[in-house]
């Protein structure tokens, strides 16, 4: 499989090639969060981000759903948790947003990318309701956007185990009677 046949979303695709392009999926995302970071930011804004995170996850809708075309299933639940995600995107670009037009955010950690604060947000609240003094308005408000921001990535964790899981019946012999 070429490049550009990976990222047209007919077709299919076995489960080994399914779980090497997951992990490459992985590598990428991981390092596109380096583009959220205030030193980059300060320089081209958060748009390379943002075009980086819609290429992902149109690789990634591209790839389920060659997977699940090779395992006979729906492909309806991965675009409905693509366009969840492509929501996610939007609104985590107004927080990145947000938080670039304040000049001081990145000064003492110009390298630490801004989506990771943004992703571990809701998880620390929960720990600091639980642990800490009780939140405040505003504390629950960016926690309930964080939370919808980081949604999507568990759907589509969950999604993208599910569908390498599957069994390939694309191509699948019958027995004769």
């Amino acid at each position: 499989m070429n490049t550009f046949e990976s990222l047209v979303p007919s077709g299919d695709i076995e489960q080994r090639p399914y779980a090497r392009a997951l992990v490459a999926l992985l590598i990428g995302a991981i390092l596109s969060n380096m583009l959220s970071a205030p030193v980059v930011t300060a320089s081209f804004g958060i748009w390379p981000f943002v075009v980086t995170q819609f290429a992902l996850l149109w690789f990634w809708f591209a790839l389920t759903a060659k997977r699940l075309r090779n395992a006979e299933r729906s492909v309806l639940g991965v675009t409905a948790v693509a366009l969840i995600a492509v929501i996610a995107v939007v609104l985590l670009a107004v927080v990145l947003a947000l938080q670039s037009s304040d000049l001081e955010a990145g000064a003492a950690a110009p390298w630490i990318p801004a989506s990771i604060g943004t992703l571990i947000y809701p998880f620390v609240f929960l720990f600091n309701l639980v642990t800490g003094p009780s939140a405040n308005a505003q504390d629950l408000t960016i926690a309930v956007l964080a939370t919808f921001t980081v949604a999507p990535l568990l759907l589509m964790t969950w999604y993208s185990a599910w569908a390498a899981l599957q069994p390939s019946e694309l191509h699948a012999t019958e027995p004769d009677a």
